[in-house]
């Protein structure tokens, strides 16, 4: 029997949980009886693209400081775009957001859009760029666990991401891999950046 994400539980006891009621549009966390796993044998959460899977998140909670361990089957998008976490209402809020770069395995990686945009965004730990859309990159393995973290040391994002595996406009694009772990903090973390992604790293084994 096959298991689905019905709440992903806010683990600091906040009650800020990750919920999706349409069964149809619930990731799965068990296959045929058994947990899905990473490489490492921890838990994680896997979305199917081809399904529209993705949870809801609660918008209240400020997106200061954003970590996510993720693994994208970045060969399965045919050339469509792959979300993370995202907006339903505006291409700008995308966070994590990877496109197709005329069929090779580049992608645009967009914070909020805004011209005096402050946010960062890390991959394993390594800057990557700052601004409002962060360009091409080609760091992002097929199948491979990857730490990314977008961080605001000032300003705030334009709004928060209410989606994991999904962001809309003018189409719904959702993602298409697995999820082993999301942190948000609503205050700045920048300073405890390299701590929260050592622990993060040291509990999944990513880089």
């Amino acid at each position: 029997m096959d298991g689905f994400v019905t709440t992903w539980y806010d683990q600091s006891g906040q009650g800020n949980d990750a919920t999706q009621t349409v069964a149809t549009s619930q990731p799965k966390i068990v296959d045929a009886g058994v947990l899905l796993v990473d490489a490492n044998g921890k838990p994680e959460v896997v979305f199917d693209q081809s399904l529209d899977q993705y949870l809801d998140l609660d918008t209240s909670v400020q997106h200061k400081n954003v970590y996510l361990a993720a693994a994208a089957n970045t060969a399965n998008t045919g050339g469509v775009a792959l979300a993370i976490l995202g907006n339903d209402s505006a291409q700008n809020d995308s966070f994590i957001f990877m496109s197709h770069a005329g069929g090779s395995l580049a992608y645009a990686i967009s914070i909020d859009g805004s011209s005096g945009d402050s946010g960062s965004w890390y991959l394993n730990g390594a800057f990557q760029s700052t601004g409002d859309n962060l360009g091409t990159f080609g760091d992002i393995v097929d199948g491979q666990t990857m730490l990314h973290c977008i961080e605001y040391s000032a300003g705030d994002p334009l709004q928060n991401a209410n989606r994991l595996g999904m962001f809309s406009f003018n189409t719904d694009y959702t993602f298409d891999g697995s999820i082993s772990e999301i942190i948000i903090y609503d205050s700045d973390q920048s300073s405890n950046r390299v701590a929260i992604e050592a622990n993060i790293n040291s509990e999944y084994s990513i880089y």
